[in-house]
């Protein structure tokens, strides 16, 4: 038998067999890959332990601190709600017309509203009411201030007014007009309408009288005038007895210190207002009220008579008092501001800050008029000499008046305020509100 064929066919069987499926070595090393893969791909898989076990961890941690994080969001929401986070006026726009200036507005829930409020102008302005309103209706009656604001040229004053539908709740927009009667020069209790108003209400149930540090104002320092109701049965908001700049107008007014007055409502400790009070409570200092002109602004003493003379700014008078009594009302200028006493001849110098003139009064009657400066602000006495020297705030100047003449103007510095008398020297030292500076005069 030839074993050389049985050889043969193995071969070719072998051969083909290779030509189909390939040699048993590459067959062995794809099946070594197939194997690997599985592997490696198991090294890559997270156990499902450790994902578990993170997922744990997070609903122990939300559980633990949850409550205290949601706590803090309630608060946070209260806080904001309050008006915590929202700076006081913020919002607010309060736009005047050409040559005015108005700043700041802030709205509380009980509808009173503070502004600063100022003029660009060259004339002075004498502001003695104001009034807001939610529509464009001129109001039939303004609030009074007390004292009345002398807006002088870049200069704001804070006003403090209450606002006719303007109470509700935080956030609630308001919009509104600002009305002011005023006088400028010879034109006296005139009525406009000066700023439009559009604010929300960021305070609760409180004072405004407050204005935020930041709030920006172009006078160097500035005064606060607060109106209150016109009627008598409404009581007017109050400050504390320590706070010189802010007063309050109403029908009639008493100092908590010296005075309080009840009547059929019981009244506050710190002060009571109504026209109609029954009982009366004194207090040892107390001795006797005394009824007067408008907005008294002024006093100066009289020592050749014993007469005190009462500057009456609202009602362009002067109230002559001896002792508890009113013992004449001597009609001046425009806008009696201050005065000052002349031992030299007895005469009682009132400047006239809105019609720029000195009264002069001797006893009870005015003895002359004299024309001086742009708005006389403030006098004061030189005994070197018997002269009196009147400050003169719009001008920049200085009159000295001998008598009853004007015998020289000075110029000085930028809004003369106030002066001071050095008998040392008999220097007579002009302060320049405007400028930084202290003229000294002879």
């Amino acid at each position: 038998m030839n074993m050389r064929k049985p050889r043969r066919a193995a071969k070719e069987i072998s051969r083909r067999e290779n030509k189909l499926f390939g040699k048993k070595s590459d067959q062995a090393k794809l099946s070594g890959r197939a194997s690997a893969k599985p592997e490696s791909a198991m090294k890559h898989q997270k156990p499902l332990g450790k994902v578990s076990s993170k997922a744990q961890s997070a609903m122990e941690y939300l559980m633990t601190y949850g409550w205290a994080i949601l706590v803090i969001a309630v608060v946070l929401g209260v806080m904001y709600y309050l008006g915590v986070f929202t700076p006081h006026g913020i919002g607010g726009a309060c736009v005047p017309q050409p040559g005015y200036l108005c700043q700041s507005p802030i709205l509380n829930s009980s509808g009173y509203l503070s502004l600063y409020f100022g003029q660009t102008g060259a004339d002075q302005i004498i502001i003695s009411a104001v009034a807001c309103t939610n529509n464009e209706s001129q109001p039939q009656s303004l609030q009074p201030l007390s004292p009345q604001l002398y807006a002088q040229r870049g200069q704001s004053d804070q006003i403090i007014v209450k606002c006719n539908g303007a109470s509700g709740p935080l956030g609630q927009q308001f919009n509104g007009y600002l009305w002011i009667q005023y006088s400028v020069g010879q034109q006296a209790n005139l009525v406009g309408s000066f700023a439009t108003i559009s604010v929300q209400i960021s305070k609760l149930n409180e004072s405004v009288n407050q204005i935020p540090s930041g709030s920006s104002t172009t006078a160097a320092s500035s005064s606060t005038s607060t109106v209150g109701s016109t009627t008598s049965s409404t009581t007017a908001p109050t400050t504390s007895s320590t706070t010189s700049s802010t007063t309050v107008a109403t029908s009639s007014t008493t100092s908590s210190t010296t005075l309080s007055t009840t009547s059929s409502t019981t009244s506050s400790t710190t002060s009571s207002t109504s026209t109609t009070s029954s009982t009366t409570t004194i207090s040892p200092l107390y001795v006797a009220t005394v009824n007067v002109g408008s907005q008294p602004k002024y006093a100066v003493y009289n020592p050749s008579n014993g007469y005190v003379y009462v500057m009456n700014a609202g009602s362009d008078t002067v109230s002559v008092i001896s002792g508890t009594s009113v013992v004449a009302t001597v009609t001046v200028g425009s806008g009696p501001y201050s005065a000052t006493y002349n031992p030299s001849n007895g005469y009682v110098y009132v400047m006239n800050l809105g019609s720029d003139t000195v009264s002069v009064i001797s006893g009870t009657s005015v003895v002359a008029t004299v024309t001086v400066g742009s708005s006389p602000f403030f006098a004061t006495y030189n005994p070197s000499n018997n002269d009196v020297y009147v400050m003169n705030y719009n001008s920049g100047t200085v009159s000295v008046i001998s008598g009853t003449s004007v015998v020289a103007t000075v110029t000085v510095g930028t809004l003369p305020v106030s002066a001071a008398y050095n008998p040392s020297n008999s220097y007579v030292y002009v302060m320049n509100y405007n400028s930084d500076t202290v003229s000294v005069l002879r």
